[in-house]
């Protein structure tokens, strides 16, 4: 639990301080849980012009065992969270541990969501249809090197090691990139910020 709760008192505050340093913008994924334990974080967050990207209620809760019924529910409590935090509704959704059901999708479409970005299955953004409705899935790509600070942690790698993974990702979907577009992916975890 104290490692979650690093995230958002140092974390958070650390990768928003990296970011403004370079300019650069980020999708942060975001469970209810953790907006309502954090509230500030979030707000700033929000306030330096990042998205806020819908990602569950709580990282213990898995859609997968959830009903139909129940998985809109929740989709419903997070969108209503972050209205009444910080007057905007998340337009994006990556499910925990990237598990989604075979309801998500449709659900995400009915309750407004534009994008979702648990599929693996590309190297670019495409777009869907769903029950009419467009849709873009962005698929979370981390398969060259294994982009995701948990995962190479949890293997006993190292920031550096991190570093060096998302140099070489570039630079190999920067050169295939000149032939056709590519999508970089990079999962940092505010518990985690090295």
């Amino acid at each position: 639990a104290s490692e979650n709760d690093y995230g958002g008192r140092t974390g958070v505050w650390r990768i928003l301080r990296i970011l403004a340093k370079y300019g650069l913008k980020g999708s942060f994924n975001v469970n209810a849980l953790v907006a309502t334990r954090y509230p500030e974080a979030l707000k700033a967050v929000h306030d330096a012009g990042h998205e806020i990207v819908g990602h569950g209620y709580a990282e213990d809760i898995q859609t997968v065992l959830l009903s139909k019924e129940e998985e809109r529910d929740e989709i419903r409590a997070v969108v209503k969270i972050f209205q009444n935090l910080f007057g905007e509704r998340p337009y994006g959704w990556l499910s925990s541990g990237m598990r989604h059901t075979q309801h998500t999708i449709e659900l995400l479409a009915q309750e407004g969501f534009l994008w979702h970005g648990d599929a693996v299955n590309d190297d670019v953004p495409y777009a869907i249809d769903v029950s009419g409705k467009r849709m873009i899935e962005i698929p979370y790509r981390n398969a060259i090197s294994g982009l995701n600070d948990t995962g190479m942690y949890r293997r006993g790698l190292t920031a550096r090691d991190l570093l060096g993974a998302f140099k070489d990702e570039f630079d190999v979907l920067y050169e295939e990139s000149l032939a056709q577009p590519k999508l970089l992916t990079m999962a940092m975890h505010c518990q985690m910020a090295f």
